[in-house]
């Protein structure tokens, strides 16, 4: 007679809960226990990968204009207007890629942070009509007082260059559609005319 002796291994599988015991996660982020690990995440108004988060802060915007005596800032609370920089008759206008305000004086085109402070002359420049940014291109466009011409300068560079001669008398406002590489000028009688980009 033979006997046969058969032995069972049973294996159990037991998980951990590492979100009870162990986990990294930060004090404002939440622990989900997986079979075999865990993920931690954020919770809401937090920001992060989990392991270290950081409160969402509201960025305070603005409304800025130029006046007879500076240029003014009013901010998202609507309680407070604020003079950012004083002059008088200043030209204002804002360059979205690096977030910054751009000035013209009565001498200088002037790059300033949103408060203010850091003020870099980009050019001196004799009387200028109306300018506007083109935030893609990092270029400026102006009309010059004396004899109506459109000119550009590079804001990484400096460089001033002839863009259109002579535009006219009736010319109001400039403005640029990056997009599309056009500038436009607004006159009295017809609401825009638009140039292509030299």
């Amino acid at each position: 007679m033979n006997y046969y002796r058969f032995w069972y291994v049973i294996i159990f599988h037991v998980d951990i809960n590492e979100c009870e015991t162990q986990a990294p996660c930060h004090a404002n982020a939440t622990c989900t226990n997986v079979d075999g690990s865990y993920y931690c995440a954020c919770k809401a108004n937090f920001s992060g990968n989990g392991f270290f988060c950081e409160e969402l802060t509201c960025k305070v915007d603005a409304i800025y204009y130029a006046t007879s005596s500076g240029i003014k800032g009013v901010f998202s609370d609507g309680n407070s207007t604020v003079t950012i920089i004083s002059g008088s008759n200043v030209k204002l206008n804002y360059d979205s890629t690096s977030e910054r305000l751009l000035y013209y004086d009565g001498d200088n085109l002037i790059s300033v942070k949103l408060d203010g402070s850091n003020a870099t002359t980009i050019a001196s420049l004799s009387i200028v009509l109306r300018f506007a940014v083109d935030h893609i291109t990092r270029k400026v466009y102006y009309i010059t007082n004396l004899f109506r011409n459109v000119r550009s300068i590079d804001l990484d560079t400096g460089a001033d260059n002839p863009v259109s001669s002579n535009v006219g008398s009736g010319v109001e406002d400039l403005d640029t559609d990056p997009n599309n590489s056009m500038f436009k000028k607004r006159t009295c009688d017809i609401d825009s005319l638009l140039y292509p980009f030299n």
